[in-house]
C-alpha cells in the first residue's frame, strides 16, 4: 500500500507538477471563455482513487480473490471511483441541454456530450457490477475460512 501511495505522488507530480504537493494550491484551466479552478487536494484524490482501483484490481485478480486485504481496498477504491464518475457526470448532464446557441457558444455538439455521458454511465455500471461481484466472492472466501 505504501508503494501505491508513492506511485500516486509520482503520477501527480508528473501530471500536474511539483505545485500539486501543496494541497492548499489550485490548478487553473482556461477553456475558451470559461475559467476552471480545481483544488490540488481534489486532483490528488482523483488520481489516488483511480490508481488504487487499477493496482488493486490487478492484485485481486492475480490472487484469485484470496487476499481479503486487496479485495477490501479494491472495494473501497471502486466505490470511490463510482462517486467520482457520478460527480463528473452531473455537470455534463446539466450542460448538455445548453449546448445550442446559448450563452456558452462552445463548439461542442450535444450528441458528443450525450455519447460521453453514456460512455461514463456504462463504465460506472461496469464498476458497480465488478464491486458487487468482488463483495460476493470475498464473502464466500471469508465464510469458508471461518
Amino acid at each position: 500500500m505504501v508503494g501505491t501511495l508513492l506511485g500516486v505522488v509520482v503520477i501527480n507530480v508528473l501530471l500536474f507538477g511539483v505545485e500539486v504537493l501543496k494541497l492548499t494550491g489550485s490548478l487553473d484551466m482556461n477553456v475558451h471563455d470559461t475559467y476552471f479552478v480545481v483544488s490540488n487536494g481534489h486532483l490528488f484524490m482523483l488520481t489516488a482513487g483511480w490508481v488504487f482501483f487499477w493496482v488493486y484490481l490487478v492484485r485481486m485478480l492475480r490472487s484469485g480473490y484470496r487476499n481479503i486485504t486487496a479485495n477490501s481496498i479494491f472495494i473501497v477504491s471502486g466505490i470511490f471511483c463510482i462517486i467520482i464518475l457520478s460527480l463528473v457526470m452531473k455537470p455534463l448532464n446539466e450542460y448538455a441541454p445548453s449546448t445550442g446557441a446559448g450563452a456558452h457558444n462552445l463548439p461542442i455538439n450535444e450528441d458528443i456530450l450525450n455519447g460521453f455521458s453514456l460512455a461514463l454511465s456504462i463504465i460506472r455500471i461496469g464498476i458497480i457490477a465488478l464491486v458487487v461481484y468482488t463483495m460476493i466472492k470475498t464473502r464466500k472466501k471469508y465464510i469458508k475460512n471461518i
